[in-house]
């Protein structure tokens, strides 16, 4: 999904569209510090001057501090007025859910803080797939599944409980990729057809420089329904935001996103990361000139994000959260 938590590097906003694509191997099996740091180290809430409180209903029942995410009323607007399709009911319950993740209360079981800046694009997907499940679709910005020991599943369960947020339990709305073609009147852009529980839906995304291939037809790629599914998501998550793939080690996910990146276009440009990375390991290389000196050149991340290219990011789990940072700016 475009990563649950990841952002766009604003500085080549003038650039080819690129992409970036995270590849983590599944962690944090026990919600205890000693378990897995980076599962449990909760990020910071954006400050936002003018803000408006958004009250969680187990706090207006409580004689504690109510837990607030706070916003101004122009973004509370926007997220109500997201599309057409997303009725507020839908929109009240997710903002519900956002608030109580980022209490104390949660922050005391050791869960970490829902990605509140991603809720916006999560209702622009929502509104151009009306028939996704909120559960499904939450479960692209917050993948407790994956991250969470049972204690913290089932603590993250009773609060989509409380909110009536459950419905991803029913059978997963099947999807699969159709078509993906040139968009005739912008550059840079596809037009992907993809057919979303027996309807064909056509949207556009961001797209490579390079020759797309057709879906179903690559001989080196063995699709499953899983497969197709995942893809189908993953298109679905491209229209606005980059992407975080989480598996078990060797269960298949760079075979994935060359696949994706193919019916897209995109030159893939792969990043392994290793933990004592830092910021300007990220971004600059150090390189010797003919004369014997030495200089600074832009890092094969920076050169994918200039290019156009598919960023692929692998074990992005092991590098320290500050310096990961440097790729918000």
């Amino acid at each position: 999904m475009r990563p649950p938590g990841s952002s766009e590097i604003s500085r080549f906003a003038s650039t080819p569209h690129s992409l970036v694509l995270t590849v983590v191997n599944q962690f944090c099996q026990n919600l205890s510090p000693e378990g897995n740091r980076k599962c449990t180290r909760r990020p910071p809430i954006p400050i936002i001057p003018e803000r408006l409180a958004v009250p969680t209903a187990a706090s207006a029942t409580s004689d504690q501090s109510p837990a607030v995410i706070k916003m101004t009323h122009d973004q509370l607007e926007l997220l109500y007025t997201a599309g057409p399709n997303v009725a507020a009911e839908r929109v009240s319950q997710l903002l519900s859910l956002a608030t109580t993740l980022c209490s104390q209360e949660s922050s005391d079981l050791g869960l970490p803080d829902f990605p509140v800046d991603n809720l916006l694009p999560a209702l622009h997907v929502l509104n151009a797939f009306p028939m996704l499940s909120s559960q499904q679709l939450l479960h692209r910005l917050y993948p407790y599944n994956s991250i969470l020991g049972k204690d913290g599943r089932t603590a993250v369960e009773g609060v989509l409980s409380r909110f009536e947020l459950l419905d991803g339990r029913r059978q997963p709305v099947p999807g699969a990729i159709l078509s993906v073609s040139a968009t005739r009147e912008t550059e840079g852009r596809a037009d992907v057809t993809s057919r979303v529980a027996d309807k064909d839906i056509t949207f556009q995304v961001p797209a490579g420089t390079k020759e797309r291939r057709p879906p179903n037809s690559s001989p080196e790629f063995i699709r499953t329904p899983s497969h197709c599914q995942l893809l189908s998501e993953m298109m679905q998550s491209h229209m606005v935001k980059d992407i975080c793939l989480i598996g078990a080690k060797g269960c298949g996910k760079s075979v994935l996103a060359r696949e994706f990146a193919e019916m897209l276009g995109y030159s893939i440009e792969p990043v392994m990361l290793y933990q004592d990375m830092t910021a300007r390991d990220l971004l600059q290389q150090r390189c010797t000139l003919p004369n014997g000196d030495t200089a600074w050149r832009p890092s094969p991340l920076v050169t994918a994000a200039i290019e156009g290219k598919l960023l692929l990011l692998d074990g992005i789990h092991r590098v320290n959260l500050g310096t990961l940072a440097v790729l918000s700016r």
